[in-house]
């Protein structure tokens, strides 16, 4: 009776939180799985914190894998929160463990190649910005000839690389080092 009261309102306010909420705590205590994964998804779909969204939803794959033992999915929720909220340890690991288990190994392939792809381009960037903090802000130009040396390791193509270590070409104690990192590149 609780829930079908806790309905009612939904259906007069598809976004009543407290609802929401209750609906989804009553499911989840009387282990009604399929219905549970339904009103997460519905309190997902409502105007709430992306946090929170990310949460429900996360959850909605751990209870497809485990409780309905659908792991395909699982692998479909977890895709849509890596398309949704980004790429993260915690889904690159249930996709790791999941795609294998079903052998989509080309999917799982192409998806830690594109990871390990951001990843290196994001760390190439943030080695440029410390490199750049180092040389300019700091007056430390060995120490930045040191990071932008890993940035274009990282990315030979990398142009603000390329050019912090162009700018250290100037400078006697970092010029063998620059010339190296570059001919390198």
């Amino acid at each position: 009776r609780a829930l079908a009261g806790w309905r009612r309102r939904i259906e007069l306010d598809n976004a009543d939180r407290e609802a929401l909420d209750a609906i989804v705590d009553l499911l989840a205590a009387s282990e009604r799985w399929a219905d549970l994964v339904d009103a997460l998804r519905t309190r997902a779909a409502a105007p709430l914190l992306a946090q929170q969204r990310r949460a429900d939803l996360v959850r909605v794959a751990a209870l497809q894998e485990s409780s309905l033992a659908d792991p395909d999915a699982a692998i479909d929720t977890w895709l849509s929160v890596r398309s949704e909220f980004g790429d993260d340890d915690e889904g690159r690991t249930a996709l790791d463990r999941l795609m294998s288990g079903r052998g989509r190994f080309e999917a799982l392939a192409q998806l830690l190649a594109e990871s390990a792809s951001d990843a290196r381009s994001g760390c190439g960037a943030r080695l440029v910005r410390v490199a750049d903090i180092y040389a300019r802000e700091l007056a430390q130009p060995v120490t930045a000839l040191d990071f932008y040396g890993q940035a274009v390791a990282l990315n030979p193509a990398a142009g603000e690389a390329q050019a912090g270590l162009m700018r250290l070409l100037e400078i006697d104690a970092c010029r063998s080092g620059a010339t190296a990192a570059l001919s390198r590149a």
